[in-house]
């Protein structure tokens, strides 16, 4: 099941959403052929249904956040379709004429899935905005590794939501991951980062959108041979920090700095960026091709 181009293969597990779809696109647009399999994952993290996930998350969050997280998963793809743009990850790559299997499923842990997964070996499990922790037998599947990308300086900022959180304390830059995934969230070895400002920013949004922009070239790099997984050096653990989702106080103090979830000018830059990405020259295919998206019971 070698790459007929010798590129590494991999099987993907995202949201899929619009901004995972930013951050992907960059490598989806010179890898995505190698892309043997890709599972959407349904559920919010740690909830039995959304339903009850999301009235917890309004419980302790409050509107403006939950809205948010509403918005990015519902209500952006939406809009982005309205407009004849690509509203999640099957879109782009139904529109870059990319052969892919895409399955939507409520866990990724399941004996099943764990099993196809491995019998596809692929050289990479590639995470982005998954909702659920993966489990040993998964984290096992590929040939080379488990890789994910999360939008912090690891060890700092583990866990949920560190867009919020970095513009939360004030830092002056972000910085995003790519590691080695292990069964303890977001504590694998580190793969490469890269940084930019956050002087200036603030929405949540806009901080989110730099990020996720400056995430797909890590991937390329990952791909092209420019880092290495075998290279990847360990986290100091002694000095992590963790964070969930913001509490309601979080909220108010968050609003008392100025600072919002999103706004008009953040909402547009998204869809702007989008158009960007669609608007760069498509990647030769040999043949047209389609996306099949499934969903199966586990």
């Amino acid at each position: 099941m070698d790459s007929t181009d010798g590129a590494r293969s991999s099987v993907l597990i995202t949201n899929g959403n619009a901004l995972a779809m930013i951050s992907l696109a960059p490598w989806m647009d010179q890898f995505g052929h190698t892309i043997r399999k890709v599972y959407l994952t349904t559920r919010l993290p740690g909830s039995k249904s959304n339903v009850r996930g999301g009235l917890q998350m309004l419980r302790h969050s409050g509107w403006a956040y939950t809205y948010f997280k509403v918005w990015a998963n519902r209500v952006l793809p939406w809009r982005l379709r309205q407009q004849g743009l690509p509203g999640s990850v099957p879109d782009y790559l139904q529109m870059r004429g990319l052969d892919v299997d895409v399955e939507e499923v409520t866990s990724v842990n399941t004996r099943r899935v764990v099993e196809e997964a491995r019998s596809l070996e692929a050289d990479y499990l590639v995470s982005n905005s998954a909702t659920q922790r993966f489990r040993a037998p998964l984290i096992s599947t590929p040939r080379i590794g488990a890789v994910n990308m999360h939008c912090s300086p690891l060890p700092a900022y583990a866990g949920l939501s560190p867009y919020f959180w970095q513009l939360f304390h004030g830092e002056p830059t972000f910085t995003v991951t790519l590691h080695q995934i292990v069964e303890t969230l977001d504590a694998g070895p580190i793969i490469d980062q890269a940084s930019g400002p956050l002087t200036g920013v603030r929405t949540a949004l806009e901080a989110f959108l730099r990020m996720v922009i400056a995430e797909g070239p890590l991937f390329v790099r990952l791909f092209r041979g420019e880092s290495d997984i075998q290279q990847a050096r360990s986290q100091d653990l002694t000095t992590r920090s963790y964070f969930a989702h913001p509490t309601r106080r979080d909220m108010r103090t968050f609003r008392r700095q100025g600072l919002r979830m999103m706004d008009r000018v953040s909402r547009r830059a998204v869809i702007e960026h989008v158009r960007h990405i669609v608007e760069r020259p498509a990647v030769p295919v040999e043949k047209p091709h389609t996306v099949r998206t499934t969903r199966k019971d586990d």
